[in-house]
């Protein structure tokens, strides 16, 4: 192989070398991002799913008094059906 090939090829190598390392670099970045990302819609979804699931859980025992408050009206109106 010549002289100037091999230099030609060198050259090519080294720009080859540092457009990989840049693309990693870019690579390793996203991965990064899209980590930050998916840990910021597990803390979304807790911040709205959890407290409407632990208001259920309240809600359910309150509705109940209500309706075994309210159930004699409710009988009476029945009558009326």
């Amino acid at each position: 192989m010549s002289q100037s090939k091999k230099q030609s090829l060198e050259k090519l190598v080294e720009k080859n070398l540092k457009k990989t390392d840049f693309l990693i670099e870019k690579v390793e970045k996203l991965e990064k991002d899209f980590k930050r990302f998916q840990l910021m819609n597990l803390l979304r979804f807790l911040i709205i799913i959890v407290p409407i699931f632990l208001a259920v859980l309240y809600l359910i025992p309150f509705f109940r008094q209500i309706f075994e408050a309210y159930s004699p009206f409710l009988d009476f109106l029945n009558q009326f059906r």
